[in-house]
């Protein structure tokens, strides 16, 4: 599959935008000591592309000037967004979460979808970590790509490469951009920022391994609460009862729209910052700090408007084999044709 070429021509608003927050950015660093040579320094870069059997996107080189901080609205943006959870139970390499943030082209409405991780799609070969071309496997759990790409020497990249060519192959959709996030940095990062705060329905308790108690109501979830509310699969309130990870997306998206909501870019402090660039790997084009900065500044000043910004379900239903694996239904070609 051919990706488009990235351009930059952004909405003259937008790039206003984008450029106003950077400088704001680094004025601040440079106010404490911290040029942006050195944030750039501390980017893990993704060498996902280097995995590719056939390269399959152009991708820019780093510009870290200013002029170039923007944000592309010329065309449609799909970035992966893939959640690591390395070690953090059974001391594997996991896929926690797998999302796909799509920026339409122009002023459409930006969309956030969960990919649940008993879905069964078609696995391409990968070259792997290993040096090694995998078959093809159909009828495969999609949290499967990733391990299978990285193979035995657990290699990120490689096991990112799999994954997004793997969610290009049953989206038809071009993935532009990836960031890959440890899931244990999270914590931390919800912690420094003085918690969430969260409005429960009702009162959720967990188990499964997951130590979850909380009433309904107001409340701040520290990082611990906030990690198991989010990873818990059973237990009672909020659908736990259900078990499975459809439920379990539905209490990340309200986690995460509370996190908009309670969250400003004004509470990422130095620390924080630092601490979310040494969590994160991603795709060249997102590795300028100030780009990524730019990035975040549209989601949030548009999450809280349903019609700039929504989380999308896709929908899927039980294969009819085994009923603890899950098929996409008809109805998602809807969302897929929107990513494309």
């Amino acid at each position: 599959m051919k990706h488009a070429s990235k351009r930059n021509h952004p909405s003259s608003i937008l790039r206003k935008i984008a450029i106003a927050f950077s400088l704001t950015i680094a004025v601040s660093f440079s106010g404490i000591g911290i040029t942006f040579g050195y944030l750039s320094s501390q980017v893990n870069v993704s060498r996902a592309s280097d995995y590719f059997i056939t390269p399959i996107f152009e991708e820019d080189e780093n510009d870290d000037s200013f002029e170039e901080v923007e944000i592309d609205r010329s065309q449609a943006q799909n970035i992966l967004i893939i959640g690591l959870d390395y070690g953090l139970y059974d001391g594997g390499l996991n896929t926690d979460t797998i999302m796909l943030l799509h920026i339409p082209q122009d002023e459409g409405r930006i969309t956030l979808g969960n990919f649940p991780r008993d879905t069964l799609v078609t696995i391409p070969s990968c070259l792997t970590g290993d040096g090694n071309i995998t078959t093809e496997r159909t009828q495969t759990m999609i949290n499967s790509a990733f391990v299978i790409g990285a193979g035995n020497a657990e290699n990120l990249h490689a096991g990112t490469a799999c994954l997004i060519q793997t969610i290009e192959l049953a989206t038809g959709a071009s993935i532009t951009d990836h960031m890959i996030l440890k899931v244990d940095a999270v914590e931390e990062i919800i912690d420094m920022l003085g918690g969430i705060e969260v409005d429960l329905p009702e009162a959720v308790e967990g188990n499964h391994n997951v130590e979850l108690s909380l009433p309904a109501g107001v409340q701040r979830l520290n990082g611990d609460q906030s990690i198991n509310f989010i990873r818990a699969r059973g237990g009672s309130g909020m659908n736990l009862e259900q078990g499975g990870d459809l439920a379990r997306i539905d209490r990340q998206h309200f986690f995460m729209q509370s996190a908009l909501s309670s969250v400003s870019l004004r509470d990422l402090t130095i620390p924080t910052i630092a601490t979310m660039i040494n969590s994160v790997t991603v795709s060249e084009n997102l590795a300028n700090p100030l780009r990524a900065f730019a990035l975040l500044q549209l989601v949030f000043s548009s999450a809280n408007d349903s019609m700039q910004f929504s989380f999308v379900e896709l929908p899927t239903k039980p294969f009819p084999e085994n009923r603890n694996r899950l098929i996409f239904d008809e109805q998602v070609e809807e969302i897929f044709a929107n990513w494309r």
